[in-house]
């Protein structure tokens, strides 16, 4: 995972020198995000903070001032609480999550947009959810693709001269008779 992040990091870097301030008037770009991921209700009960990347390609029709689409392709994992691991005894037992989600985003209006634009989105997409349990040498998992629906809000903003984000989203996966929630808090550059 330590080299995919720092691929990541790379990738980024190399892509800085192509951003320009100007990107709001293209309508397709990509970007990355990453940060923590909170899980919350049920799923909070068992496992700690995690963290996740994920990948987006944003498009925003030229007929349409303030709404936009962005496909999302998501990473997220979590480890399960210490106190719950020290019941089955020297274990490792992990929750990964992968999905893909189509949102519509809507910026409000600025007078000036080349500062700071809030914006909100709703999404719907399919999660495949992998739950690991690792004791000794013996380990089991189990994995389920459900569909999930997400919500939330963000600030698209300049940093220097490339356009980044701060996104906040409730992401609920529906299970059979259960589901997973949590929050995920990012940091995204645009290119």
């Amino acid at each position: 995972m330590k080299r995919s992040l720092r691929l990541v990091g790379l990738a980024a870097f190399v892509a800085l020198p192509l951003c320009a301030s100007s990107q709001d008037a293209r309508p397709v770009t990509f970007g990355v995000s990453g940060g923590l991921s909170l899980p919350i209700g049920d799923l909070g009960d068992g496992y700690d903070a995690g963290y996740n990347g994920t990948g987006h390609i944003m498009f925003k029709p030229a007929s349409f001032t303030n709404l936009g689409f962005r496909g999302d392709v998501n990473f997220d994992r979590f480890k399960a609480k210490s106190s719950n691991s020290a019941i089955i005894g020297n274990s490792d037992v992990t929750l990964r999550l992968i999905g893909g989600t189509a949102n519509a985003i809507y910026s409000f209006p600025q007078s000036n947009p080349g500062v700071v634009r809030p914006y909100v989105l709703a999404g719907v997409g399919m999660q495949n959810s992998k739950s690991s349990v690792s004791v000794g040498s013996v380990s089991a998992s189990g994995s389920s693709t459900d569909v999930h629906a997400q919500g939330g809000g963000g600030v698209n903003f300049q940093l220097a001269s490339f356009s980044t984000f701060v996104e906040a989203k409730y992401v609920n996966v529906f299970g059979d008779g259960s589901s997973l929630s949590f929050i995920p808090i990012t940091f995204g550059i645009r290119f």
